[in-house]
């Protein structure tokens, strides 16, 4: 998309924008949708003029943040994001359940006054009591709803325009809506694609989520991630074309300086898009197929041997009888390409590597040796914990995902055996489904 295009694109979203508020300024009702809010507002017996406030009581409201606490947890890092970036401007962003209790909120919510409309925690915001709002609509009709200023029936909530989203589960479960709410003047049409894209990552985390999971560090890294991947292409885009000058003001520098300078923005560029695929590689879903487990292996060397050839290591395979096995296969491939490309960054003046296949008692296990310099003691006790790694340059996140792929998708094991100065050797053990049939073509 040419950056003429995305202006004449940006340019008709405003005028579009424009003519609705003109539109909608004079007739509140101009919009269909809004008209059968009113209806079913009027049917409700609510009534334009005053609001029938309903409060939880502090131990009731207590109980309901804590029975959706995952919700909460999950939702707080896309409200803290979405409130910094309104930051300078009066707004709200509400978190309400399923059925319109308002039990989270980030931004400055007195400076619209939300306490005085009764936008505030505890709160509920069904349109039963409040009339069409971003909550209440949201729940009602199970879809996106923007409500601007004079479209609300209610006279207190006229001065905001409130945009909301329900928060849906598996099978279209609603389990509760996220709402942005500004004065009418600080309305913007640019919030709805950021909104949206926080929610779907919010659903996905939720969906993903394992029953009994206990480590805080795993359940922020999932939000991460999802966040990351719903906008992971406008991210790498421009880090490319970053790459790329650096690269080409390398190639033109007179001085090593220069030289030096533009490099290290290549190596941080480098460092940040691994950071990428760490994160967004870790929880893509993919389903099992039943696959050779040495050709994929042999796949993974293919691709690392160019590199080996470089640094001058030796890279062997060696394997027992092909046996077919269930895996997910483009996440098993990157964990075991993790692991081989560790030990090849652990040498670079040259070394040995060997992968190894067996099979033992229903079970594969494969080693990965190496003569490096060891794994350093102060990370052994956590070397599967995400952000540890033994190198400056390093995230942290390879290990992490090679350990969440073995044992918690492939129900295996993983283990290592290292001597400082000697090499290090891991292991993994995963169950087989059958040996691979001679006549089938491999």
């Amino acid at each position: 998309m040419t950056e003429e295009y995305s202006k004449t694109i940006i340019n008709q979203m405003f005028d579009e924008w424009e003519s609705f508020i003109v539109a909608a300024n004079k007739n509140p009702t101009f919009r269909p949708a809004i008209m059968e809010e009113w209806q079913r507002c009027k049917e409700l017996g609510v009534s334009p003029h005053h609001i029938n406030y309903v409060f939880l009581t502090e131990e009731e409201l207590k109980q309901k943040q804590k029975d959706n606490s995952k919700l909460i947890e999950v939702a707080k890092p896309y409200m803290e994001h979405l409130s910094l970036m309104l930051k300078g401007k009066p707004h709200m962003i509400v978190l309400a359940d399923k059925d319109g209790w308002i039990i989270w909120v980030e931004g400055t919510p007195y400076e619209i006054g939300g306490g005085k409309i009764g936008l505030d925690i505890g709160a509920n915001w069904s349109e039963q009591y409040i009339g069409n709002n971003g909550i209440g609509t949201a729940l009602s009709q199970k879809k996106p709803v923007l409500i601007y200023g004079v479209e609300h029936y209610c006279e207190p909530c006229k001065a905001c325009a409130c945009l909301g989203i329900p928060i849906k589960i598996q099978n279209d479960k609603i389990v509760g809506a996220l709402v942005i709410s500004v004065p009418v003047e600080y309305a913007h049409p640019g919030c709805l694609n950021i909104a949206q894209a926080c929610v779907n990552s919010i659903e996905s985390h939720l969906n993903f989520i394992r029953p009994n999971a206990k480590n805080d560090q795993v359940d922020k890294l999932l939000a991460t991630a999802s966040l990351l991947s719903t906008t992971v292409h406008d991210i790498k885009n421009p880090l490319t074309t970053i790459r790329g000058l650096g690269q080409l003001g390398s190639m033109v520098s007179e001085s090593d300086k220069e030289r030096k300078y533009f490099q290290k923005i290549v190596d941080n560029v480098d460092s940040l898009t691994d950071m990428l695929n760490g994160l967004l590689g870790i929880f893509k879903e993919e389903s099992f197929t039943p696959c050779s487990l040495v050709i994929v292996s042999q796949e993974i060397i293919e691709e690392l041997r160019p590199v080996c050839n470089v640094q001058n290591i030796n890279l062997e395979f060696s394997a027992d009888d092909n046996v077919q096995i269930q895996l997910q296969v483009a996440l098993f491939k990157r964990a075991i390409y993790n692991l081989l490309k560790n030990s090849i960054k652990a040498m670079p003046d040259g070394g040995k590597i060997s992968l190894n296949i067996f099979k033992e008692k229903g079970k594969v296990l494969i080693s990965i040796e190496d003569n490096g310099p060891g794994v350093p003691p102060e990370i052994q006790d956590k070397i599967f914990e995400p952000f540890v790694h033994g190198r400056q340059s390093g995230t942290g996140l390879g290990l992490y995902m090679v350990n969440y792929a073995i044992t918690t998708v492939h129900k295996g094991r993983i283990w290592f055996n290292t001597k400082p100065g000697k090499g290090t050797t891991f292991y993994i053990e995963i169950p087989f489904v059958q040996e691979l049939d001679p006549t089938v073509d491999k």
